[in-house]
């Protein structure tokens, strides 16, 4: 196992990582002092920098490994790494606030600034190992319970956590993948089943036809939702790509098609909800047949055709209105600035819908 230990470190032998996963490579090739002035340009790090000016407590600790230790080729795509000692595994919004001129005035005494640090010690594990525990502390503080990541860098967090899973244990079934890395995050089942699926699905598209863009990936659960969904392109019981010997042409016909299908029902569509239930909608007439699918998705698409993307329904459901309410209130929820200065005026209410949560939970039964 990977081991943590105490430290204090002066702020200016740590670099802020530009290839950390919650970045999604936007800092790939930018130097310390542009990374930290885009950082400190954004709304969420003008608030943590102002809840920090009201004095420092290091509950979380800042996580860092030291340079040497690095994989083979990632301190090549870091363009100067030299004169720092250690690197940010988990904290990187924390140390930029930290190396602001604010900051700096506010709390170097001449001596520079000296914090508490975690210390990720390689030791005797083997590479693969270390990084994978690397990885789980990423998750562990960001993806699924302390910040919310944008979607893609999440999934993209949590198959890669999973593609590391799948080398070190070859023999493991999915589910039991899935459910290591659920207990590892404290997300939930379905949230890793999603991300492990929305990533193989996009990458397996890239593959067949051409990458997509980040707008499109909303529209990607339509081919993951379901058994039969997933199936249509190949996807079988275990949740890998193996063909059907008789559709293996359909089925990638189909996935070279679907950058084109996803681009017309985005014109045509307000959300990849709307698209997912179309696509199941014609799934399901059609018993999985992946030939007539996809001809009734060309007919779709085709601008003299009768046939449209809304799916075959008048008015949405009692279902699909309260699914859409409580989506909306989960993302109010998920983007609430919990480190702004006025954040626990409402610590009130928060705990009010938490334990209504918990009642509903109780009530209707948990699959967790």
């Amino acid at each position: 196992m990977l081991e943590l230990s105490m430290a204090f470190l002066n702020i200016d032998v740590m670099m802020i990582d530009p290839l950390n996963p919650r970045f999604v490579g936007q800092n790939r090739n930018r130097t310390q002092q542009e990374i930290l002035s885009y950082t400190l340009g954004l709304l969420p790090t003008r608030e943590l920098m102002n809840s920090m000016m009201q004095g420092l407590q290091w509950v979380n600790r800042i996580v860092v490994r030291k340079i040497d230790e690095l994989p083979e080729g990632y301190l090549a795509s870091i363009p100067d790494s030299e004169g720092f000692e250690y690197i940010v595994v988990e904290g990187n919004t924390r140390l930029a606030c930290l190396k602001s001129e604010t900051m700096r005035a506010r709390y170097d005494d001449g001596s520079g600034i000296v914090i508490p640090v975690l210390i990720a010690e390689k030791r005797d594990m083997n590479s693969d190992d270390f990084e994978n525990e690397i990885r789980i502390i990423q998750a562990r503080a960001n993806v699924m319970i302390v910040k919310q990541w944008e979607d893609i860098p999440k999934f993209r967090h949590i198959y890669n956590m999973y593609q590391s899973e799948k080398r070190l244990h070859p023999s493991d079934s999915f589910s039991a993948i899935v459910e290591r890395i659920k207990n590892t995050t404290g997300g939930k089942s379905s949230e890793v089943r999603t991300a492990i699926d929305r990533c193989m699905i996009v990458d397996k598209i890239a593959e067949e036809s051409e990458q997509l863009e980040d707008k499109y990936w909303p529209f990607v659960e339509a081919f993951e939702s379901n058994r039969d969904t997933r199936a249509s392109i190949g996807i079988n019981e275990n949740h890998e790509f193996v063909f059907d010997s008789d559709n293996e042409d359909y089925q990638r016909e189909l996935l070279n098609r679907i950058p084109a299908i996803i681009k017309d029902a985005y014109d045509h569509l307000p959300n990849g909800k709307q698209f997912r239930d179309k696509y199941k909608e014609i799934v399901r007439k059609n018993n999985g047949d992946v030939e007539q699918i996809t001809a009734d998705l060309e007919d779709i698409m085709n601008p003299n055709s009768d046939n449209s993307w809304v799916p075959n329904q008048n008015n949405p459901t009692t279902e699909q209105k309260w699914e859409d309410d409580l989506r909306s209130a989960l993302l109010a929820i998920q983007n609430y600035p919990n480190v702004a200065v006025w954040a626990r005026n409402h610590l009130d209410l928060i705990t009010s819908i938490r334990d209504t949560a918990d009642r509903q939970i109780r009530i209707i039964g948990s699959d967790e």
